[in-house]
């Protein structure tokens, strides 16, 4: 499992709310799951609400 994706559904949070937290859109949220790339300001947001540094969302899930 990507790591973004497992962070979030252990904050029990959909791809759109944690899209709407970030201030990203719901598709830069499912490609980076899918494992697409990122840019590095969509990862900061995300790693913001996720409560994570940034790096953490580009390591391997379990």
């Amino acid at each position: 499992m990507d790591k973004l994706q497992e962070l979030r559904i252990n904050q029990g949070l959909s791809q759109r709310r944690l899209a709407d937290l970030a201030g990203v859109s719901n598709t830069s949220v499912w490609k980076i799951e899918q494992g697409g790339g990122a840019n590095p300001a969509t990862l900061k947001k995300l790693a913001d609400v996720l409560g994570v540094r940034p790096v953490e969302l580009l390591k391997q899930g379990r």
